[in-house]
């Protein structure tokens, strides 16, 4: 009796942790032959202890999600979780379903891609948009505090470029107005010279016409 006992207990370390029976080794091999399906997770690895993007486990209320989360926004999760040497979902909200904490992962992704494509020309509503977006995750405690102040550092940037434009933009225009102001300046005391002129000449003959004006006037008939 003890003899069998001892035959079918068998112990052995997967990166599960530690495994002493049966049925646990059963579901070990189903975890590894049926690596596209939602999976039980014995015990959650640290990020600390996770090597490769190979060891990389999303775990939600002790199931395995890599599944439901499509390849290339595993892949970007995975980097994202390394930048921060943390699962970004550790401390999500209890009970999320897998789909939507799935969802919050995906959008994530989204958004960093978004982020990293920016542009300086982004606009004001743009960024307040992907932070509401942001803000909403947190609220599920996904730690995505990072990304929102990589994205205020990038919308403080891009208003302070808008701004600079709109100056210059001013300036360039006042520019434009002073130089028609100049024209019509040079034009305006051209004609004031020009009159000068002819007052200047018209009052330096005036007592001669005066005169010759008298002397038409008193000739005799």
């Amino acid at each position: 009796m003890h003899g069998n006992v001892k035959e079918n207990t068998i112990a052995c370390y997967t990166k599960y942790g530690q495994i002493s029976d049966h049925n646990q080794i059963d579901r070990e091999v189903l975890h590894l032959e049926v690596p596209d399906a939602i999976r039980v997770s014995e015990s959650v690895i640290p990020f600390e202890e996770v090597s490769c993007f190979e060891n990389f486990m999303v775990t939600v209320g002790g199931s395995i999600i890599n599944a439901e989360i499509s390849k290339h926004h595993l892949i970007k999760y995975y980097e994202l979780c390394r930048s921060q040497n943390s699962f970004l979902h550790e401390h999500i909200l209890e009970p999320l379903n897998s789909n939507l904490v799935a969802g919050v992962i995906s959008e994530t992704v989204n958004l960093s891609d978004v982020i990293r494509a920016g542009k300086i020309t982004t606009s004001e509503c743009d960024f307040l948009t992907w932070d509401k977006t942001l803000q909403a995750s947190e609220i599920l405690d996904m730690n995505v505090g990072f990304l929102r102040a990589r994205l205020d550092k990038l919308a403080s940037l891009a208003s302070k470029s808008k701004l600079n434009r709109e100056a210059i933009l001013a300036r360039d225009q006042a520019v434009k107005d002073l130089i028609t102001l100049e024209a019509k300046f040079l034009r305006a005391k051209e004609v004031i010279n020009r009159l000068h002129l002819e007052i200047e000449t018209l009052n330096t003959s005036s007592e001669n016409l005066e005169a010759m004006f008298k002397e038409v006037a008193k000739a005799p008939w």
